[in-house]
């Protein structure tokens, strides 16, 4: 834990999550791992926070607003936002998960809820470390 608040000094997560409970769990998880976060309901709030310079995107693959996936290649495929590392989250009862969705999306790493809270800390560390 220690080099994940390490690496976490001032580094912004954006959370887009539409599920208000798990949403604050992630963002509550987060803060206490000294990282700054920013939640979002939607996708168009999600684009409206990218203004925010994220250094990570914990992006849910269901919204009420459209899909996670999507979004996720959009914002591979645009260069000022090709560069932030996405970590998608699914709930693993959604049995029309592919798992083909997730390596064409340029994830960087993907999670089942719930998650796991050391794992989604150590990815997330990982991925500012490189």
């Amino acid at each position: 834990m220690n080099d994940a608040i390490a690496s976490a000094m001032k580094k912004l997560i954006l959370v887009v999550e539409d599920n208000v409970s798990e949403s604050w769990a992630l963002a509550r998880l987060l803060r206490q791992a000294g990282f700054h976060s920013f939640e979002c309901r939607t996708l168009k709030e999600g684009r409206a926070a990218l203004r925010t310079k994220p250094d990570v995107i914990v992006l849910d693959t269901q919204l009420s607003d459209g899909n996670g996936f999507e979004f996720c290649r959009e914002l591979k495929f645009n260069q000022v936002t090709a560069e932030i590392p996405v970590i998608l989250v699914w709930d693993a009862r959604d049995s029309e998960a592919d798992p083909s969705q997730f390596i064409s999306s340029g994830a960087h790493s993907f999670f089942s809820k719930p998650l796991g809270r050391p794992e989604l800390l150590e990815a997330i560390d990982d991925i500012l470390r490189s």
